[in-house]
């Protein structure tokens, strides 16, 4: 045996474990390292080291012992106990290292099992151990149980099961041990007040319990520490506190890119894109390098603010700077540049990106969705397809939108039957969608139906089944039946009802809707105000509009746009003029939806010079390329006969299908300008 082991012909570990028993001392020493080249290690193990141990070799023992105890560690112990070897806590110390590198919480409650009866659970280095090894393998009670039993608990070790919670998402435990950890001297330190303040984030706590939290922060001295400020700073912003959030920032010594970036994101989540760009200026002014994650969160400040201009000037930054490579850098870009309504722009950058996403499409197709560009809503839904990307809820909720605004019933009944094979019909948003979608498709006997299968306690919906209701005149009975039902119609039911009214009964049906709103209480609301200015003015009650309009306490740019077009579509031109000039003395910011009536209006006027004051706004905020607008531009220079200009702005349109624009050309001179264009 032993001159097979000097040959290194030992070829299974059955055969090496005897061959290590027999040997020992010198040989012993020259036979592990034969053992180890052979490559038998894992049968061998246990009983090498228990040689090892018994000759006292105990350099040896623990360098073979500590990379045995990981992979071999019961056997390992086991072979120690049958030759009197007593384990000591370092063993078992190595022992649940291994359990925790192995995944294994069954081992680990055995080695638990084993120190107790090996008397060294009084341990503290031993006790600190098993109690990352349980909460390392997601076994949180049975770590909550040790920590409880703990006599001496330090701030590492509150961390550590604070932590165990935070990865669980179980914010609401994290939370308790947070607070317990406030009342004892050694319990608190900066990681602490860190993982406490997540803790309150997930629970979406009021802001009184994080002001007091604060004050603690403040008397133990962590106030300008990063690893506090930044998530106190988080939080503040998630509350709307972002003068509170503003003040820890400034506070901080030192900051970091995380502190920037939850700075930005704070003025994002609040609107105000300008704070925004004044901290992202005040930073490069320090010197300080952005990051691509800085600058998602400066675009998604200026896209809620819908700040267009500032935008734009940030994404030459970005070319700059190389983060075109970021994938959630060029989403965010999409993302404003579709919520500002230049799609143009959006696409492209999604044609200059490198790497696509699942994000990216949607972003693309909800823009195109909300702005009724359905057909190529469904192109970009069709290349996401083949690009092997895998549609969500907010795809096919804005695909179904996009069929609704078109009136693709066929295509959207596709759509339906692969919602039900995907398993999202279920989703309340998705309901929503379906619902809407044969609401506006006039399919008012499938979205009965629809309507009847899913919840009738669901307020959405309802609000989508007032519309059908209005269409087929039967508001009154609607109102009726959700006040049995002990549903109140909020406001935006109301206002969609309003929006659909049409035809002969329209002023009737809306005289309806509004007196059920004030019943409701909400003949004050902002969107019942601007839905009765358009139901005014689409019926050609000017007078009225007008009168609703005045009767909006805080006018936004839906009330100005729904009076604008009210006196444009009226020929109430100048009128139409001088409400713009008032709309920009009080700082409302114009969109395409105000752009295109007043160019229509300067068109019907034959005032060029008005009309080109106009499209110099327009291209200063980016809304000169849109179809609304290209085709009020055509219509302009066609009618009073700047040719030139007609031809530019028809080409530059993202949208040709408008040929009748060029009727307004004098005939012969109409005639040839169309033989050149095709």
């Amino acid at each position: 045996m032993v001159e097979a082991c000097l040959l290194g012909r030992i070829g299974e570990p059955g055969d090496v474990a005897p061959v290590v028993g027999f040997l020992i001392g010198d040989s012993g020493k020259w036979v592990n390292g034969q053992v180890l080249l052979v490559g038998n290690v894992g049968t061998s193990n246990s009983a090498l080291f228990a040689d090892s141990a018994a000759c006292r070799a105990e350099p040896e023992a623990v360098d073979v012992g500590e990379s045995v105890l990981e992979t071999d560690g019961f056997g390992l112990l086991y072979a120690m106990e049958k030759r009197g070897v007593r384990a000591e806590p370092n063993t078992y110390f190595w022992l649940l290292e291994g359990c925790l590198n192995n995944g294994s919480l069954l081992d680990a409650k055995r080695a638990h099992s084993r120190i107790l009866k090996s008397g060294f659970d009084g341990d503290r280095a031993l006790g600190d151990r098993l109690l990352r090894v349980y909460v390392g393998l997601g076994d949180m009670w049975d770590a909550l149980k040790l920590f409880d039993d703990m006599p001496h608990r330090n701030s590492e070790l509150w961390n550590c099961l604070i932590s165990g919670w935070l990865a669980k998402k179980a914010y609401w435990n994290a939370l308790g041990i947070f607070l317990r950890s406030l009342g004892e001297s050694a319990g608190s330190d900066r990681f602490t007040f860190s993982s406490g303040l997540k803790a309150c984030g997930g629970c979406g706590i009021s802001f009184d319990l994080v002001r007091q939290i604060h004050a603690k922060i403040v008397r133990y001295g962590c106030a300008s520490d990063l690893v506090v400020g930044n998530p106190l700073i988080d939080l503040y912003s998630k509350n709307g506190r972002i003068e509170s959030a503003r003040l820890v920032f400034d506070e901080l010594g030192f900051k970091d890119s995380v502190s920037w970036v939850a700075m930005l994101s704070g003025f994002s989540q609040n609107g105000l894109a300008e704070e925004a760009m004044h901290l992202f200026v005040r930073m490069r002014c320090l010197g300080v390098m952005p990051t691509p994650y800085v600058i998602s969160s400066v675009l998604s400040a200026c896209t809620k603010s819908e700040a267009f201009e500032l935008g734009r000037q940030v994404q030459g930054q970005i070319y700059k700077w190389g983060f075109m490579s970021e994938t959630f850098v060029g989403n965010a870009l999409i993302t404003l540049y579709s919520r500002c309504g230049n799609l143009r722009a959006a696409e492209q950058v999604f044609r200059e990106m490198e790497n696509l996403d699942g994000v990216t499409y949607n972003s693309l197709i909800s823009g195109h969705a909300q702005r009724g560009d359905g057909n190529v809503a469904i192109r970009f839904f069709k290349e996401m397809h083949f690009s092997g990307f895998k549609p969500d809820t907010v795809t096919v909720a804005s695909l179904l939108s996009a069929c609704a605004f078109i009136g693709a019933l066929e295509k959207g009944k596709q759509l339906h039957s692969y919602v039900v094979k995907s398993g999202f019909s279920s989703d309340m948003i998705i309901e929503g969608s379906l619902l809407d979608l044969y609401v506006k498709c006039a399919d008012i006997e499938t979205s009965r139906e629809l309507f009847n299968s899913t919840n009738k306690e669901n307020v959405v919906l309802w609000n989508v089944m007032l519309v059908a209701y209005g269409q087929m005149g039967d508001l009154p009975e609607s109102f009726k039946e959700m006040q049995v039902r002990g549903i109140r119609s909020d406001h935006i039911g109301l206002s969609s009802a309003l929006s659909a009214c049409s035809g002969i009964q329209a002023m009737k049906q809306g005289l309806q809707i509004h007196a059920q709103a004030v019943i409701s209480g909400y003949s004050m609301d902002l969107s019942i105000g601007n839905a009765l200015i358009s139901l005014y003015a689409r019926c050609g009650l000017i007078r009225e509009a007008y009168a609703a309009f005045e009767a909006v306490e805080d006018k936004d740019e839906v009330s100005w746009n729904g009076l604008i077009s009210g006196f444009a579509q009226s020929g109430l031109c100048e009128e139409a003029l001088k409400v713009f000039v008032k709309m920009n003395q009080v700082g409302v910011r114009a969109n395409v939806i105000t752009y295109a009536p007043l160019v229509s209006a300067s068109a019907n006027l034959a005032d060029v010079k008005q009309g080109k004051q106009i499209h110099a706004r327009m291209i200063k905020s980016g809304h000169d390329l849109e179809t609304e607008t290209g085709n009020a531009l055509v219509t302009l220079y066609s009618k009073c006969g700047i040719i030139k200009d007609a031809k530019r702005e028809f080409f530059e349109m993202s949208d040709r299908n408008e040929w009748t624009r060029f009727i307004f050309f004098p005939e012969q001179r109409r005639v040839d300008h169309l033989v050149r264009l095709l």
